[in-house]
C-alpha cells in the first residue's frame, strides 16, 4: 500500500521529465530521510525543474518525513488533491521563524565557498592539462563575484584572457545563449554545416 502511494508521487513528479526517474528517487529518498542533497550536472538536466517539484512535494505532503500510516499522500487515483501543483503554483518561501536571518546568511555563504572552490579545483585540471589562450564563463554562474575573482585569479596564474559578458547581461545560461543566437539569426550568420557532439570532452576542443 505505502510503495504504491510513493509510486503513485513519484509518477506525478516525472510528468514531462525523461531519463531522470533515478534521480527523482535519490531526491524523494533524502526527503524522506530529512537529508541533504545536492544536485550537480551541466545545464539543461532539468535539476532545477526536479527541486522545485520536490519543493511542492513537501509543501503537498506537509513536512519532508515518511508519513505515518496515517499520513495522507496524494495519490494518483483520486480526484482531490491528486496532482503536485503546477510549474505556476507558488513556491512556498516560509523558512522556520527560528533559524536567525544571520545563521540563514552564513549557511549560503558556507555553500556559496564550497560550490566557488569545487569549480576552480576541477579548471586547475583543465588549466594543468593543456594550455588555454582564453576562457569563457557564461550563465548565471558569470553573475556571482566571489566565482568572478577566483576565476579572474585562476586565469592571471595560467596568463589565460578570462572572457566575461557584462554583469548586466549575465542572466541563465540558456537565455544567453538564445539572445546570442537572435543576433547571429538578425545578421544572417548562419554555419554551412553543423557537427553534434552532445559529450563532448576536452580531447574534441579546438584550441584557438
Amino acid at each position: 500500500m505505502y510503495k504504491e502511494r510513493i509510486q503513485n508521487l513519484l509518477n506525478e513528479l516525472s510528468v514531462g521529465l525523461f531519463e531522470r526517474e533515478e534521480c527523482l528517487k535519490l531526491v524523494l529518498l533524502s526527503m524522506f530521510a530529512g537529508k541533504s542533497i545536492f544536485l550537480y550536472g551541466p545545464p539543461g538536466t532539468a535539476k532545477s525543474m526536479i527541486a522545485r517539484r520536490a519543493s511542492l512535494a513537501c509543501d503537498t505532503l506537509g513536512n519532508s518525513r515518511i508519513p505515518t500510516e496515517n499520513s495522507r499522500i496524494p495519490n494518483a487515483n483520486s480526484t482531490e488533491n491528486s496532482r503536485i501543483p503546477s510549474e505556476n503554483s507558488r513556491i512556498p518561501s516560509e523558512i522556520p521563524s527560528e533559524i536567525p536571518s544571520q545563521q540563514k546568511a552564513n549557511i549560503a555563504a558556507s555553500f556559496e565557498r564550497v560550490a566557488c572552490l569545487h569549480i576552480i579545483d576541477r579548471l586547475k585540471l583543465a588549466f594543468s592539462s593543456q594550455k588555454w589562450a582564453r576562457f569563457g564563463v557564461v550563465g548565471g554562474a558569470s553573475a556571482n563575484l566571489r566565482l568572478r575573482g577566483m576565476l579572474e585569479n585562476l586565469c592571471a596564474s595560467y596568463d589565460c584572457e578570462l572572457l566575461f559578458a557584462p554583469l548586466e547581461y549575465c542572466s541563465d545560461n540558456a537565455v544567453m545563449i538564445a539572445r546570442a543566437a537572435v543576433t547571429k539569426y538578425h545578421n544572417k550568420d548562419f554555419c554551412e554545416s553543423l557537427e553534434m557532439h552532445p559529450r563532448s570532452s576536452l580531447e574534441n576542443l579546438k584550441i584557438i
